[in-house]
């Protein structure tokens, strides 16, 4: 390619930022785009698409999810760590939610500790 074919910019009141700090629909949707990018693909390569671009997506969940544990939303965080395991299957998937759960996990706990709130291993 000699030149891009498209630009985007970003900026904190973006609809893209306001949704990934607010839910997993910006996820949802982008998966619902590689499923329906796919289709146009020949059938001898659509598995390797789908795959490669389920992969994509599952690294912006782990990179949205690592924003949102930074930010104290721990639920979202999760959910994103658990949509990139489910997104893209395997090993390295799987110990990179586990981190980024720990991460969310770890971050909440550190901040009820700052305010003063006891953790017992029963809550």
């Amino acid at each position: 390619m000699d030149r891009p074919l498209a630009l985007y910019r970003t900026h904190a009141a973006s609809d893209t930022n306001r949704l990934l700090h607010n839910s997993t629909a910006y996820i949802d949707d982008c998966v619902r785009a590689v499923e329906s990018m796919t289709s146009s693909f020949e059938p001898a390569r659509r598995s390797e698409v789908r795959r490669a671009g389920r992969r994509v997506v599952a690294e912006t969940a782990l990179y949205a999810g690592r924003l949102l544990a930074d930010e104290g939303r721990t639920r979202l965080a999760l959910q994103h760590a658990a949509l990139h395991a489910r997104l893209n299957p395997g090993l390295e998937s799987t110990g990179n939610a586990l981190a980024l759960g720990a991460r969310a996990l770890s971050g909440q706990a550190h901040r009820a500790i700052g305010r003063g709130t006891h953790i017992s291993s029963r809550e």
